[in-house]
């Protein structure tokens, strides 16, 4: 298996799609067939899920810079909503197919940030990206209701967790719930969906 395989992989997935889909849903697909090209325990520890999501939005990066250029489509990437929209000529100036500064691009277009990452490595970077991303523009409105709804689901004992707590009990509830373990697919997304929610609305 190698980047180009994994990338090619997921640009037909993507361009067979009519509505958007959920990073969870592509890795399931990427860990399917009789030759998959992914593990079965690509989401098992922290390391290997943070490598496996940074292979994954390395692909749909370089994916989003090739078809904008190619005037293929614009591929929305989010952890929720991976998606290639049409290309609208009309509404494209000249030199529009260049993408603008994304630090997020940068970051996933370079491979040596995730060569070399370590165990610890992973645990400091998600405690800086949830914390960077809960301030940042794209941090949604999270009412108290469905924070709890999220804690519940991540069977949470406090209503005010620390990062670190809610982190651990993911893994704990991830590692309960995983298909390998008798869980289904379903349980695992709405984990991923809480655990989400909860960083964006109580670590800001």
């Amino acid at each position: 298996m190698t980047i180009e395989h994994v990338r090619e992989a997921i640009g037909e997935i993507l361009l067979q799609q009519t509505s958007p889909m959920k990073e969870f849903d592509l890795i399931q697909l990427l860990q399917a067939g009789d030759e998959p090209l992914l593990q079965a325990d690509a989401l098992r520890s922290d390391l290997s899920l943070f490598q496996t999501h940074f292979l994954v939005f390395h692909c749909l990066y370089s994916l989003q810079d090739e078809w904008l250029t190619q005037r293929v489509g614009q591929l929305q990437i989010e952890p929720l909503c991976i998606f290639c929209h049409p290309y609208e000529a009309a509404e494209k100036s000249a030199g529009a197919e260049v993408q603008p500064q994304d630090p997020l691009r940068d970051y996933y277009l370079n491979w040596s940030n995730c060569e070399g990452m370590s165990e610890s490595g992973v645990e400091a970077l998600l405690n800086q990206f949830w914390r960077r991303y809960a301030r940042g523009p794209m941090r949604q409105s999270v009412l108290t209701e469905d924070i709890e709804k999220a804690l519940h689901t991540l069977e949470c004992e406090t209503s005010e967790p620390t990062l670190i707590e809610v982190k651990r009990q993911y893994r704990l509830m991830v590692h309960r719930c995983h298909p390998d373990k008798g869980g289904d697919v379903g349980q695992m997304q709405q984990l991923q969906e809480a655990y989400e929610l909860v960083c964006r609305g109580l670590f800001r």
